[in-house]
């Protein structure tokens, strides 16, 4: 690529969203669009969730895809989110149940939201782990 190949439009930067995750500790897989995809093979979808919005207790929440459990089944997503500073900020954090697109809150959910900065599923164990000024362990 030449400078006068990207002035002339030739090349140029576009937005991409993907996400590289490993699955059962396989590498090779990736989220694009709301869909587990692998490198090697074009096609192969599954499809992650079918709306992004839900209705919890009278109220419609919309959600944003954080992390994929180990063995591809759960996924963690959060709604409500604050940003802080850079990287960081709270949120109201969900387990998404892959299989039946089922959500149910990491924290007891009303009027008094309980917002955590951070929740991940741990490598080692079948937990999750969050953080609110503390890691707590809750098993899954």
């Amino acid at each position: 690529m030449s400078l006068e190949d990207q002035r002339m439009g030739a090349y140029y930067a576009f937005p991409y969203s993907l996400n590289f995750v490993n699955v059962d500790d396989k590498d090779g897989y990736y989220i694009h669009e709301a869909a587990l995809k692998k490198v090697d093979d074009p096609e192969f979808k599954t499809k992650l969730y079918k709306k992004d919005k839900f209705e919890y207790k009278e109220e419609e929440y919309k959600f944003k895809f954080k992390e994929l459990s180990k063995d591809g089944k759960k996924a963690v997503v959060v709604t409500n989110e604050q940003s802080l500073f850079r990287h960081s900020g709270y949120g109201i954090y969900w387990i998404l149940e892959i299989e039946s697109g089922s959500l149910s809150p990491v924290h007891k959910v009303d009027k008094e939201n309980v917002k955590t900065s951070l929740s991940y599923f741990a490598r080692l164990k079948d937990s999750l782990t969050l953080d609110n000024s503390t890691l707590v362990y809750s098993s899954l």
